[in-house]
């Protein structure tokens, strides 16, 4: 630990990368470690541990000359730095046990996000890992909720119904979502998972992958706007079925989505229409689901994107809705 950070003082400004433009100074071990366009600040203790100002997204030190450490957020230079927040160190150091987010060489063995932590992240640039896992906290009586990953989910049907984004009418006052059925999520994706019966353990649902890349951190989304920083718009609270779910005014936690502005109090959401397969959305699907309701379905007919409202039943609702996603009602 005595000769942890020697090389203190010939660390380059913009290692650690700040959200707020105001962060203050960072100390490490009695010297000063500046942040680009951070003010000065007290000299920090003699012991060797890191001092970080708030919104700080990572901690890169790639670039120094440190070896020999082990790093863990439990003790050292690093005791308390967020569980969220990564950790990059060059060759030549290693890991404590059960301590996650530390990448060494451009490879993390182990990576756990918590959703529930109201703290930034940021991956500056794509790593290995051996395996990823996002903990998202759900209410009780709630069976959906919205995510953006950092990572690509290969098996997503293991855990439930993904939809993406469709459409965002005029004026944000409503969306259609589309059930995305390659069972693949893309890495930086916003969508809305409907959760399979006994997936979760208790509240927590745990989306694992492993051997997987991490992308670099790109808030994406045309409408629906993944994060990975919390933020005050129309956020995503999901109920013990679709039709019960609803966009409205909140603060959304990180790994959530969101959109940004909207008309009115809430947004309302419709689920599929493309029940004949075809690809698009048009009039021959709303006859579609009134031949079902008549008993004459056709052979393409798809129950999934037929229940428009989310309410686990096919009736007349869901062929007007239907006709309203064609119109932009």
């Amino acid at each position: 630990m005595g000769n942890e950070f020697s090389q203190v003082t010939d660390l380059e400004p913009g290692l650690f990368s700040p959200k707020g433009a105001n962060a203050p100074a960072l100390e490490l071990d009695g010297d000063t470690m500046p942040v680009e366009g951070a003010p000065a600040v007290q000299s920090a203790p003699a012991a060797p541990q890191l001092y970080l100002p708030e919104g700080i997204t990572y901690i890169d030190l790639r670039q120094t000359s440190i070896v020999g450490m082990e790093v863990s957020r439990e003790a050292g230079a690093f005791k308390g730095v967020p569980e969220n927040t990564f950790i990059y160190m060059p060759a030549g150091n290693s890991i404590a046990k059960d301590c996650k987010n530390v990448v060494i060489g451009g490879i993390c063995d182990n990576v756990e996000l918590n959703a529930s932590v109201d703290a930034p992240f940021e991956l500056p640039d794509d790593i290995t890992a051996g395996k990823a896992t996002l903990s998202v906290d759900m209410a009780d009586g709630t069976n959906s909720v919205a995510i953006c990953l950092p990572y690509e989910l290969k098996n997503a049907d293991e855990y439930g119904t993904f939809y993406k984004l469709n459409k965002l009418y005029a004026g944000n006052t409503a969306l259609n979502m589309k059930r995305v059925k390659t069972g693949v999520i893309e890495a930086n994706t916003p969508c809305i998972v409907d959760v399979k019966a006994g997936v979760k353990i208790g509240k927590k649902l745990l989306l694992t992958q492993p051997s997987v890349l991490l992308k670099k951190t790109d808030n994406t989304g045309a409408g629906l706007v993944g994060v990975y920083d919390s933020q005050v718009g129309f956020g995503y609270k999901g109920g013990a079925k679709r039709s019960d779910s609803k966009f409205e005014s909140m603060t959304v936690m990180p790994f959530g989505a969101w959109v940004p502005a909207g008309t009115g109090d809430k947004l309302t959401i419709t689920w599929g229409g493309d029940v004949n397969n075809s690809g698009s959305i048009s009039i021959t699907d709303a006859v579609g689901i009134v031949n079902k309701i008549l008993n004459t379905p056709s052979q393409d007919f798809q129950v999934d994107e037929a229940d428009v409202n989310g309410d686990d039943a096919i009736t007349i609702t869901d062929a007007v809705g239907v006709v309203n996603i064609i119109l932009g009602q």
